[in-house]
């Protein structure tokens, strides 16, 4: 799709790399935090959240301009990272303190961690934008959230060590 981009997260590097999709080309690298775990890009394609596991920290980058803006403070180890279908919000799993951390994308701010199984490590967004979904590898279990009030609910027991959820 023309304007549409991709962006890899390079751990080792620092940085992360945009991928134009209609033109299947790799721009130049744009410098994050400390080890750049995961990735996610908004639906417009305008902006990356970028999820720093070394600095436990997001960093938003504006694509267009290839430019990272200062790194938002979320928990301890950020491993994984998805956005809501309408672009408002970014949630990010902290394995280190079994948390998910909402942002909204406007206005670069953290809302409060929410409670999740041991060592969340993935994490699914229904297509209605109502509810999350969070692999935790530590205990074998998928904890659901509601995104309207930010309240978990009861662990859905899965297989041993769960890595992702789609």
């Amino acid at each position: 799709p023309d304007g549409a981009t991709a962006c890899v997260a390079n751990e080792e590097d620092g940085t992360i790399t945009p991928i134009a999709l209609g033109e299947a080309a790799a721009r130049p690298p744009i410098r994050t935090g400390n080890r750049p775990y995961a990735v996610a890009v908004t639906p417009d394609s305008s902006t990356a959240l970028v999820a720093n596991e070394g600095d436990g920290t997001v960093s938003p980058v504006y694509l267009a301009a290839a430019r990272a803006e200062p790194p938002i403070r979320v928990g301890t180890s950020p491993v994984a990272i998805a956005i809501a279908p309408n672009g408002a919000a970014a949630y990010v799993v902290n394995r280190g303190d079994a948390t998910v951390t909402p942002i909204g994308i406007a206005t670069r701010v953290p809302g409060r961690p929410v409670r999740t199984g041991r060592r969340p490590v993935a994490i699914a967004i229904t297509p209605d934008g109502s509810a999350a979904y969070v692999a935790n590898h530590g205990d074998g279990t998928i904890t659901p959230i509601d995104l309207a009030t930010g309240i978990p609910g009861r662990p859905i027991r899965v297989g041993n060590r769960p890595w992702s959820v789609a």
